[in-house]
């Protein structure tokens, strides 16, 4: 068993006793003529504390009739778990200090602290888990955010994507495209090529699966004998891709279909 560690001050004394390689950290005070006991378990994140007053001290135990003061009272008791007279044990949830008293006519005197706060390394664990939760919930949070002010930025900045896409509806109600950098996609991959170099492009919605249907006689329905087709399609994966033709989609009796001149 290690000596105690003592700390005192003015009116309050802190002292640190082990017992089976566990530590209890103690610190008494007074607070208007009573006695604050306080003990922190840290290996298991538990504390413990009770107000005792003279009245109290003495029914605990007539031992302590003999001292005129709290202020001795925490002094005898200070001194008691420097000697390593205390015994220590639990009463369901509470914390038992068990002093040895000097005077064999009396021998113990057992004082009770009610637990103040009690938290297992399993509820630890889960508070762990739901801060790192609302952490991620935070960063994409933080991302929405970031896709808006892109969003908003690529509308009002008059870019070259703007310039092309002067009319967003497309961006506005696909299930697709939910921000700028995926707008990109379009200008990249077919705003670019020579065909549509240098010419101003607007957008109209013709066709949604999630809204017409998914079907290929929904598609025709909507499409067919259209030409200048932007076709974008997304995988269950998220993976984006799709194609575009100045020829238009026409739709036979036989289920086939072909691209004619318009």
């Amino acid at each position: 068993m290690e000596a105690p560690t003592p700390n005192t001050t003015n009116q309050q004394k802190k002292i640190t006793f082990s017992l089976k390689d566990k530590k209890y950290n103690f610190t008494f005070s007074i607070l208007k003529n009573d006695l604050i006991i306080n003990c922190e378990f840290s290996e298991q994140n538990q504390i413990f504390e009770e107000t005792f007053s003279y009245e109290s001290i003495t029914n605990i135990n007539r031992y302590f009739l003999m001292y005129e003061s709290i202020n001795d009272i925490m002094n005898e008791l200070y001194d008691l778990i420097n000697d390593n007279q205390i015994d220590i044990s639990k009463d369901n949830s509470n914390l038992v200090i068990i002093f040895k008293l000097p005077n064999k006519k009396f021998k113990e005197a057992n004082f009770t602290l009610k637990n103040k706060m009690n938290i297992t390394n399993d509820e630890i664990k889960l508070l762990k888990q739901t801060i790192a939760e609302q952490k991620l919930e935070i960063e994409d949070l933080k991302k929405r955010l970031l896709n808006l002010e892109n969003w908003k930025n690529g509308i009002t900045g008059g870019n070259e994507i703007n310039n092309k896409l002067n009319n967003l509806s497309i961006i506005k109600d696909s299930k697709i495209f939910s921000n700028i950098n995926q707008v990109k996609f379009i200008e990249k991959g077919i705003l670019k090529s020579d065909m549509l170099k240098n010419k101003k492009i607007s957008f109209n919605l013709i066709y949604q699966a999630t809204r017409d249907g998914d079907s290929i006689s929904n598609f025709y329905d909507k499409c067919n004998g259209i030409s200048h087709v932007l076709l974008i399609l997304i995988t269950d994966k998220a993976l984006i891709f799709g194609g575009y033709t100045d020829l238009a989609f026409i739709s036979h009796s036989s289920g086939s279909s072909v691209y004619k001149d318009k």
